[in-house]
């Protein structure tokens, strides 16, 4: 049930009905549900809609402060994405919107594990 909820799985599909005068001169039938209709539980599938959290640069500068790493700063996360690709979209680390770039909690985690493996460097 993990991958349920996994974002690496989630894809967005969007159907547009198309009127017909039979069901069975249709390409594909597809019954369109409420999820939170009696149909769909008893499908046994939940649906929910996600969106993932986004940080900006200072927020992971900010948030490794919280973690005691004081001495981590903008350019050692500018350093750091570079070294790693961190922009690089296949990794899923982040997203470009509308041209600024979040990064997700994938990449906060390894900010903190770079941290936190660099020993009393950053704190």
């Amino acid at each position: 049930m993990d991958e349920l909820n996994d974002p690496t799985y989630a894809y967005r599909v969007a159907l547009v009905p198309i009127t017909i005068n039979n069901p069975r001169k249709a390409d594909e039938v597809f019954e369109i549900v409420d999820r939170d209709s009696p149909e769909a539980e008893a499908i046994g599938i939940v649906l929910r809609d996600r969106e993932r959290p986004k940080h900006l640069p200072g927020q992971v500068v900010n948030r490794m402060h919280e973690l005691g790493f004081r001495r981590f700063n903008m350019h050692h996360h500018t350093q750091l994405w570079k070294q790693l690709d961190g922009k690089n979209r296949g990794k899923g680390f982040g997203a470009d919107i509308a041209g600024t770039w979040y990064w997700y909690d994938t990449w906060v985690a390894e900010v903190e594990k770079h941290c936190e493996a660099a020993g009393d460097r950053y704190r």
